[in-house]
């Protein structure tokens, strides 16, 4: 990959850098070293810098694949133009060494990017789902053999959600993924024409004169939009199962509101659907007054989210951009 370096240390470009890291879903703490990795014309740019700050001016050793600029400064409200993801130095370079794609940074960009329901929004600091099995423990431990099942779910079991050794288990599972979802096209809908979809299968999409539900719930977890549903406006009871306010959040809305917001579709081949974000929306206030009885078990709850008894959901609202 050709070089991108400024020629002057001053001709600083300004990256945006997240809360979260894009290959673990960790939450940064304020000494990480991070990359923000760029992606333009296919092209993957690596600036490297600290979680706690804009950055010093230093360069860390450069993971295979990705050219290291100088770094970033920002200074005020952020003006970058390009769309960045960020990444643990760590994370990074054992996804290099996992990842068999030859694009795998590219990708990377790709699924980082899909992590938040629609561009510029801030992140729901959504906890990871933990996905632990004895080969990744094994693999993330660096032994060469796969341990007993017994003696990886004894280490499993004793580490905290942060440990590196599962951050680097999450980020072997992405980087396995990503080795076989091979990128291709982006297809866009309107939302309100998807009857439902879940992460990693094809829409499926209503049809003209279709009598349907006119309300949609988006589940939200921490590697984005995970699935679209139509439900009734008087649930029996509903209630979301194997979800926590802190795993998992919602947007349910009535479709009409949603006339004009799309829903992008990112094809991996050979046939399967790995990923999606919404266009032109953004997020209102958190913990806004709204019901949730669509999405918990208190089908006659009429309390804003904040005072839900259940605990079980977060709902967020949308609100159209202005053009």
């Amino acid at each position: 990959m050709a070089s991108s370096k400024p020629s002057n240390i001053d001709d600083r470009e300004c990256i945006h850098l997240h809360p979260q890291c894009s290959a673990c879903n960790t939450v940064f703490s304020g000494d990480d070293h991070v990359v923000a990795l760029l992606c333009n014309n296919n092209s993957v740019r690596g600036y490297n810098g600290y979680a706690g700050g804009y950055y010093s001016v230093r360069e860390l050793p450069m993971p295979e694949g990705v050219d290291f600029c100088i770094e970033g400064s920002r200074h005020g409200p952020c003006n970058a133009t390009d769309e960045s993801v960020t990444v643990h130095l760590d994370c990074i370079r054992l996804f290099g060494k996992t990842c068999s794609a030859q694009d795998k940074f590219r990708r990377l960009w790709i699924a980082g990017t899909r992590m938040y329901p629609w561009r510029d929004t801030q992140s729901l600091m959504l906890d990871p789902v933990l996905y632990a099995p004895t080969d990744m423990i094994s693999s993330a431990a660096g032994f060469q053999r796969t341990l007993l099942p017994e003696v990886a779910g004894l280490i499993g079991s004793h580490l905290q959600s942060n440990h590196t050794l599962l951050r680097f288990c999450k980020v072997i599972q992405l980087a396995r993924y990503l080795s076989l979802a091979e990128p291709g096209k982006a297809v866009t809908y309107p939302l309100c024409e998807v009857l439902s979809w879940s992460r990693g299968t094809s829409p499926i999409l209503a049809k003209q004169g279709q009598i349907i539900d006119r309300r949609m719930r988006l589940t939200i977890d921490s590697r984005g939009i995970k699935s679209i549903e139509r439900v009734s406006d008087s649930p029996d009871g509903e209630n979301v199962t194997g979800s926590s306010r802190s795993s998992h959040a919602y947007i349910v809305e009535p479709v009409e509101r949603l006339s004009g917001v799309g829903i992008e579709f990112q094809v991996s081949l050979p046939s399967t659907l790995f990923t999606c974000r919404l266009t032109k929306p953004y997020l209102s206030a958190r913990n806004e007054p709204s019901t949730c009885s669509d999405i918990c078990k208190h089908p006659d709850l009429e309390h804003p989210v904040a005072a839900c008894p259940s605990a079980t959901c977060t709902l967020y609202t949308l609100r159209q951009i202005p053009t």
